[in-house]
């Protein structure tokens, strides 16, 4: 058998080695062969230009504004990382966010980073009239399969990916996660938890991993060893799926009430609720705003939304810090 591609799930399309020997079949296969090569070229040079970055000038049109900020804090190494994708598949209105918090290294998240959301672009031109959590779910999936064919099996990160867009007149927001990587929306000044923390204290993860053939460990640790129960990557304990790449997926309406999404690692997870970070945050924008709008004179140019957004990631990132997190702290804030 001749491996000839691979599948949307990352299985190997094979040949049968039959067809090969037969009379008429080996220019075909020479061209087929010289096209693929082709093709995986231009994606390389392009997989090579990403992830990218806006700059604080950039004009939004699906939100307000967007930023992040992340520091190393207590680590020896940076594992995380994060990417905004404005006019995601070409749309005026959508953007994609992704936030990754890596582990055993930066080999997963370091191919996460430029390779979900092109699998999910993928998806959404492949099957425009499918569901965005769909979508989702199978750009999580060809991504693990995408990780596993590059032989990355000891590493793996979290994701927490949102897409907003507006479908039949509803400006909507469509989340998924693996791992414990979170994204909160602050509606009427209450913290709205989109995502699931993916650990063995749930109940239903635990049986999940159990009847997989897996056990929890010490200090609930999957098979002894990993704090969470779903990643990208991770594939030394990826038989039977103990740990699983299925991400969860939720579609929210974004209301009047609706202003701030924050994505955010556990490193600020780790010592603050979802209230008390999006209360921080919250803050120190409005805080930011309202002195800048005092500064401004007649013939200044408008607000900066996006750099009054970064300055409350950055006082985020500093206040997890003060409180003696312990891990990466990576912050995205998204204006709605």
């Amino acid at each position: 058998m001749i491996a000839i591609g691979y599948g949307p799930s990352g299985e190997y399309l094979r040949l049968d080695e039959k067809l090969n020997q037969q009379v008429g079949r080996k220019e075909v296969l020479k061209e087929i062969e010289r096209e693929i090569t082709h093709r995986l070229n231009q994606v390389k040079s392009n997989f090579m230009l990403l992830p990218f970055r806006h700059s604080k000038e950039h004009q939004f049109l699906s939100v307000s504004a967007a930023a992040s900020h992340s520091a190393i804090g207590k680590r020896v190494d940076m594992e995380d990382d994060e990417i905004i994708v404005d006019r995601f598949c070409g749309h005026d209105h959508m953007t994609f966010f992704g936030l990754y918090d890596g582990h055993g290294g930066r080999a997963t998240v370091d191919f996460v980073v430029k390779v979900l959301h092109i699998n999910l672009e993928h998806q959404l031109k492949l099957h425009p009239n499918a569901s965005l959590l769909d979508a989702f779910q199978n750009a999580y999936k060809a991504t693990d399969g995408q990780l596993r064919r590059q032989n990355i099996l000891r590493s793996g990160s979290t994701a927490v990916t949102c897409v907003i867009r507006v479908d039949d007149g509803k400006r909507m927001l469509y989340t998924g996660n693996v791992g414990d990587s979170r994204a909160v929306l602050c509606r009427a000044g209450k913290a709205i938890r989109l995502t699931k923390d993916h650990k063995a204290s749930l109940a239903e993860e635990a049986k999940r991993i159990t009847d997989a053939g897996g056990f929890i460990g010490r200090n609930k640790r999957v098979n002894g060893v990993l704090a969470i129960t779903r990643a990208l990557g991770d594939h030394m304990l990826k038989e039977n799926d103990i740990v699983s790449a299925e991400p969860h997926v939720v579609a929210t309406e974004i209301c009047p009430d609706d202003s701030l999404l924050l994505l955010a690692c556990d490193g600020v997870w780790d010592v603050m609720t979802d209230q008390e970070a999006v209360d921080f945050v919250a803050s120190k924008f409005r805080m930011s705003k309202e002195l800048a709008e005092e500064q401004r004179g007649p013939g200044d140019p408008p607000l900066n939304l996006n750099e009054l957004a970064e300055h409350a990631c950055r006082a985020l990132v500093r206040e997890a810090l003060d409180r003696r997190s312990l891990d990466n702290v990576t912050v995205m804030l998204v204006v709605l």
